[in-house]
């Protein structure tokens, strides 16, 4: 079973799923909102041109994962990190360009996930999730668990903007000829009669930043105690914690970067969560030869 992080193993296995592991989770999915944030706003790419760009990226990461051999933890979380990153910049992209509003756009995304965690465990034999990466696992499994964790990095940030924004009328994002474009591209679908009774908005709860995090904070609580205290599989609880750990990661990057949080701003912040990232990745790096030897002696 592979540490949460080595150079590489001679087996494709997940990580060793530990509090390492989801810490370094929670560190990759902050930075993957405040970084989303800094190429799509601060660096003026757009919402559209980030999430091609970060897209593209996240896909070759991918391929070169799935198609080796052997695993590798650098590439798994260069990999996961990338799935954050765009995650980000799609959900902003789906919710306020498009003018999907966060309701929309969260119903959308979680079909997508569930379409694709039901392919991957099709796909798979061994449904625990410490072995699912394992000799068993086929390359299109694998390729399946990628397209999961980046549907769940999209609706995580998704769901984490809709529990901390405000209202927000959508002709205030597009204008208002774009909102009626979209008010009546959508009018034939089914949403079309609540959209002729409400309209569209960027509807979200209006907790804040720091409300949601202490809410998705107890959330995980609540994930770790079943996966420790009950018989619910852990199949189940690792996709639940993966879940809750996006929006959590995305109202933690928020707080840090917007002026009613800590007001870091897009960059500073990102290159303090990269900073931390590293800072984790080397101790569990550290963590991991001290096993290896420890077994070895």
């Amino acid at each position: 079973m592979a540490p949460a992080m080595t150079t590489e193993s001679n087996h494709k296995t997940l990580p060793k799923i530990d509090g390492l592991y989801w810490a370094l989770v929670i560190s990759s999915t902050t930075l993957g909102e405040t970084a989303g944030d800094l190429i799509s706003q601060t660096l003026g790419l757009g919402y559209g041109g980030g999430t091609a760009v970060l897209l593209g990226l996240f896909l070759v990461a991918m391929i070169v994962e799935v198609s080796r051999r052997k695993s590798h933890a650098a590439l798994y979380w260069t990999t996961l990190t990338l799935a954050s990153i765009g995650g980000t910049t799609l959900s902003d992209w789906a919710a306020r360009t498009l003018g999907l509003g966060y309701p929309i756009s969260a119903v959308v995304v979680l079909a997508a996930l569930v379409a694709a965690l039901v392919a991957w465990r099709l796909s798979t034999r061994s449904l625990d999730p410490v072995n699912t990466l394992g000799a068993e696992l086929s390359r299109r499994a694998e390729s399946l668990y990628w397209l999961a964790i980046f549907a769940s990095s999209t609706l995580g940030t998704v769901i984490g903007d809709l529990l901390s924004k405000d209202e927000l009328d959508l002709g205030e994002v597009i204008g208002a000829d774009g909102k009626e474009l979209v008010e009546r591209s959508l009018s034939d679908t089914m949403f079309g009669e609540w959209i002729a009774n409400h309209g569209i908005h960027q509807a979200g709860f209006g907790f804040g930043d720091d409300t949601t995090a202490m809410v998705l904070l107890g959330l995980l609580a609540v994930v770790t105690c079943v996966a420790l205290f009950t018989r619910v599989s852990r199949m189940t609880c690792y996709w639940a914690g993966i879940i809750v750990t996006h929006p959590l990661g995305a109202a933690a990057g928020d707080y840090m970067t917007k002026e009613d949080g800590l007001d870091m701003g897009n960059t500073k912040a990102s290159a303090i969560l990269l900073a931390v990232l590293l800072a984790v990745a080397g101790f569990a790096y550290f963590v991991s030869r001290k096993r290896r030897a420890a077994a070895t002696a």
